[in-house]
């Protein structure tokens, strides 16, 4: 067994086993995530700022002198990857701009980088668990990630429920009644067009059809 350590003053007991725990928190939180299902561009909007927030709050505890002054330090700020989550803050900012300017729902959206996305979070909060110590800990990392995407998870499973049986209105950002007065105004549209090309070409044979068509009529 490893030595114990001391992280602000408190002797949290031997590497491994706060390790262990760790380890068990982050497969927690990867379950949760994993029952969350898709991440429409709202959810991973907010998830990609409670994780910004989760690994800018990890990097800053890490530079703290009670941190630094452990007796054993785990991990040092090089393995948040901050990098990974700016690239998705860039990705899923693209994708609600162009969702957005066609007129989508961005609840019914799905991120396209979701699953990556998801990858980057439970590393995220692999560190910022393995960089502190005890349940308390974890638990605060975990609720407070939870309350910046709970409404836009909640939104979500009821905008893609609606998508589902609504999918030209989620492809288009066309309202579906939009669509069936259109397809009204085009059919009688297309009508009159067709009417309006026999009547001209009925014109254009000129007096041969024209006289043919009153001979009949006045037998």
């Amino acid at each position: 067994m490893t030595a114990g350590y001391e992280i602000m003053g408190t002797l949290v007991g031997d590497i491994d086993t706060v390790w262990d725990d760790a380890k068990a928190a982050t497969a927690g939180f990867k379950a949760k995530l994993d029952e969350a299902g898709v991440l429409s561009l709202a959810a991973a909007r907010d998830a990609v700022r409670a994780g910004l927030a989760m690994a800018t709050g990890t990097i800053a505890y890490m530079r703290s002198p009670e941190y630094r002054s452990a007796d054993t330090i785990l991990l040092d700020e090089g393995a948040v990857p901050l990098w990974r989550l700016k690239w998705h803050e860039d990705e899923v900012a693209k994708e609600v701009g162009e969702a957005a300017a066609s007129g989508k729902n961005l609840n019914a959206v799905p991120y396209k980088h979701a699953d990556d996305l998801k990858k980057g979070l439970v590393a995220t909060f692999s560190v910022s668990a393995g960089a502190r110590a005890g349940r308390t800990a974890y638990d605060i990392i975990e609720r407070d990630f939870w309350a910046g995407v709970k409404d836009a998870l909640a939104k979500k499973a009821e905008d893609l429920a609606y998508a589902a049986t609504h999918p030209l209105e989620t492809a288009t950002g066309i309202p579906a009644w939009a669509w069936w007065v259109g397809g009204g105004v085009l059919a009688v549209g297309v009508l009159g067009i067709l009417g309006l090309v026999g009547y001209k070409a009925v014109v254009a044979s000129g007096p041969v059809v024209v006289g043919s068509a009153l001979r009949r009529f006045s037998r």
